[in-house]
């Protein structure tokens, strides 16, 4: 069964996409255009081969040229010139001896002002510890917080305190004036000052009230003016000093009276 050529509609074989016509004129086409096309790619290469002999050859003659000139132009050798070489490593060390000397000298204050301060504390604390005393004690604590006799002083104030609490509680119900002051001299700054003031004034008073005379009432008024006594009962001694007073010179002119009384009754008697 034979089919059209779609070239020139002609029968063809079933096999064969062509007529034989069509089929041999594609053929001689297609050798025709080989035969062409390596034809024009040797010429192709022959150009460029040729091209690349004459680059080659003016790259040569080039390059003959500048080595022509360099060689025209005279090389002058550089010249060593032996300059003076700077004190680089004497100024490194004086830097390095002025660095030391500032360091030894610190070093030097801190030591001293470590010692110095050592020594004040150990004077303060042996000052404390020979007037062993609350005021003394507390002195040292604030001044040297940090010293390493704080916790001494600390324990030592505390023991204070104890002590002066039991002596305190034996002095309360004392009737001993002189106990009570020598209290208020060693322990001037603790908080049973002002019991003591009072419990002397208290005594005091009665002291005087007991000898009811003139010159008790006037030692009270004294010690109380100059700041011994507290001074509670001033306004009863007072009245208690001119009531005697009074009774006294009452005394007096009753005596002068008998007296003459009894010259008159009896005259020549004494």
């Amino acid at each position: 069964m034979s089919q059209k050529c779609p070239l020139c509609e002609k029968n063809k074989p079933k096999e064969s996409l062509f007529c034989e016509d069509c089929s041999k004129k594609i053929s001689s086409d297609f050798e025709i255009n080989i035969d062409n096309k390596d034809k024009s790619y040797k010429n192709n290469n022959i150009v460029a081969e040729q091209s690349e002999e004459v680059d080659t050859k003016s790259f040569q003659e080039k390059k003959k040229v500048v080595d022509k000139k360099e060689t025209a132009i005279p090389k002058y050798e550089p010249i060593e010139k032996n300059y003076p070489k700077s004190g680089g490593k004497s100024g490194k060390s004086l830097f390095w001896i002025l660095i030391g000397i500032v360091l030894l000298a610190g070093a030097f204050l801190i030591y001293n002002k470590a010692i110095l301060f050592g020594n004040l504390e150990q004077r303060a604390w042996e000052s404390a510890l020979s007037e062993n005393s609350v005021s003394g004690y507390l002195d040292f604590i604030k001044s040297h917080p940090d010293g390493k006799y704080f916790n001494e002083a600390q324990d030592a104030l505390l023991k204070l305190k104890e002590d002066e609490a039991e002596i305190w509680e034996k002095l309360k119900h004392s009737d001993s004036i002189n106990e009570l002051i020598n209290f208020s001299r060693q322990h001037e700054n603790s908080l049973y000052i002002p019991l003591v003031r009072m419990r002397i004034d208290s005594l005091s008073w009665v002291s005087a009230l007991r000898q009811n005379s003139t010159e008790s009432y006037l030692e009270y008024i004294n010690n109380s003016e100059s700041g011994l006594l507290n001074g509670d009962y001033m306004s009863l001694a007072y009245r208690k000093y001119e009531m005697l007073s009074r009774q006294t010179l009452s005394n007096i002119d009753e005596m002068d009276i008998i007296g003459v009384t009894i010259n008159e009754s009896f005259p020549g008697s004494p």
